[in-house]
């Protein structure tokens, strides 16, 4: 009986470290393909910054932020400084 208690609550705790173990990976890969992107561009001493790569990159940025305020539920921010005067 103890067990079928902490059923749906191991259920939680693994679908909620999945999640934050997906969002640390998917993180990581972001990093490795913009130090490479670096390591290109000073290999070549030119900037060659093409209009997907940017839009694609200000899109991971914002996901990740998305994913983590759903996961923290917006949990210590403050409210106030984005309220409008």
């Amino acid at each position: 009986m103890c067990c079928q208690s902490h059923g749906p609550l191991s259920a939680i705790t693994i679908t909620l470290r999945s999640r934050l173990s997906a969002d640390g990976l998917l993180l990581v890969f972001i990093l490795l393909e913009l130090l490479a992107g670096v390591r290109e561009t000073m290999r070549q001493k030119k900037l060659i910054a093409e209009p997907f790569l940017i839009v694609g990159i200000i899109t991971s940025i914002k996901e990740i932020v998305v994913l983590t305020l759903q996961t923290t539920g917006g949990k210590g921010l403050d409210h106030g400084a984005f309220a409008r005067p």
